[in-house]
């Protein structure tokens, strides 16, 4: 990209809450000609009011105390069914981070959660999901036939 998205992208991770950013970000990524699916992704985040849970600990403390979760998972999207198991892993995630159960069944994985290393992965991951979800909804109009 740029030095402008790579600045709006930080301030987005830094804040992934202030659903502006994502916005402001959208604008900036449509001027720069960055992929549709991106453009879109960062409208729909804000939209919804969707950002991956940052995740530091377990949920269930050892005996040495809390564990903390390994680099690589500790970004995640939720379905919005989650297991109501108490003796889950994850703290409870927040209410941005559950997906619609239609777009979280489009990461295609088989478990109520998708882990990933950083926040632009876990954003990566939602934007193919996305990206998946319209290929099959964009449907090419038929031409009408003329009647006589």
């Amino acid at each position: 990209m740029n030095a402008t998205t790579d600045a709006l992208w930080l301030a987005v991770e830094q804040h992934p809450l202030e659903w502006e950013r994502y916005l402001i970000l959208a604008d900036a990524l449509e001027d720069a000609d960055a992929p549709d699916s991106e453009v879109f992704l960062c409208r729909w985040a804000a939209k919804y009011r969707r950002s991956p849970h940052h995740r530091e600990t377990y949920a269930i403390p050892t005996a040495d105390g809390w564990r903390k979760i390994p680099d690589k998972y500790s970004w995640a999207w939720y379905s919005d069914v989650i297991d109501p198991n108490p003796h889950r892993f994850d703290p409870h995630p927040t209410r941005e981070a559950r997906l619609p159960r239609d777009v979280f069944i489009a990461f295609r994985r088989g478990y109520d959660h998708a882990y990933y290393p950083s926040f632009r992965k876990a954003l990566d991951g939602l934007q193919d999901a996305l990206q998946r979800l319209r290929s099959i909804l964009d449907v090419t109009p038929m031409k009408e036939e003329k009647r006589s």
